[in-house]
């Protein structure tokens, strides 16, 4: 088998600092065929998974190469929402897109409604609050910011890849290059942050969260989306 191309350190627990573990499952990249493999093991204290041992923080760029699909996207500008969808986040999120529905027949259209912000199509759509400045981490080239600014959100992204940043920004969208922490955005300035499958690749999952309460305001929310060990997906198929 080739040579990996990264460098590796052992690391202690992130959350704990225990460097007592148990191996879960040693893998290789399937995505894009990297030679090497890595390790994800447990922790006996506190159950919290990682790769261990784990690329540097310098080498870990060679794992996301030019055709990584999150760093692919074009970086363009999206469209408003339309129809009932856009009625919904009106009447019943708060989005600033149209006038309100005079409340005597809001009730007669929250049914459909209700209906319309449970489908596929919006996903993403968090209900508007505050000043309305959003913050997503590891938004490549920017397709969530660029849904969120059309549907009237201040959406700003966060990326480490200068190439997908740089895309983002010639579609005329609000990117930063560099990551969490050790970015140069000011404190309390964001009324949400969103984490779309990105918290698992930060090197320190304890120090990028303690960086994002900094930058949230008070009453600020932060949503996450990441793998669990003990999700259906993990049952159903087992190591990746």
């Amino acid at each position: 088998m080739a040579e990996s191309p990264w460098q590796f350190e052992e690391v202690p627990c992130d959350y704990c600092g225990s460097r007592d573990a148990d191996l879960l499952v040693t893998g290789r990249d399937r995505l894009h065929g990297l030679p090497g493999e890595v390790r994800v093991v447990v922790c006996r204290q506190c159950g919290l998974a990682r790769t261990s041992p784990r690329p540097t923080v310098e080498s870990l760029g060679t794992a996301y190469p030019e055709d990584y699909a999150p760093h692919k996207d074009k970086g363009e500008r999206a469209d408003a929402p339309r129809g009932l969808l856009r009625w919904a986040l009106v009447n019943l999120r708060g989005y600033p897109l149209d006038r309100r529905t005079p409340a005597a027949f809001r009730w007669l259209l929250a049914p459909l409604g209700a209906a319309a912000l449970a489908g596929r199509h919006a996903a993403g759509y968090l209900p508007y609050s505050g000043e309305a400045r959003l913050l997503d981490f590891g938004c490549g080239a920017g397709g969530y910011v660029a849904k969120m600014a059309a549907a009237g959100w201040k959406a700003e992204g966060l990326d480490a890849s200068p190439n997908a940043v740089r895309r983002g920004r010639e579609a005329g969208l609000t990117l930063h290059q560099g990551t969490l922490p050790g970015a140069a955005l000011e404190p309390g300035s964001f009324d949400v942050v969103t984490m779309w499958q990105a918290l698992e690749h930060v090197p320190s999952p304890k120090a990028t969260l303690e960086a994002v309460r900094r930058l949230l305001r008070p009453g600020g929310r932060l949503l996450i989306v990441c793998p669990r060990l003990d999700s259906l997906e993990a049952r159903w198929f087992g190591p990746a």
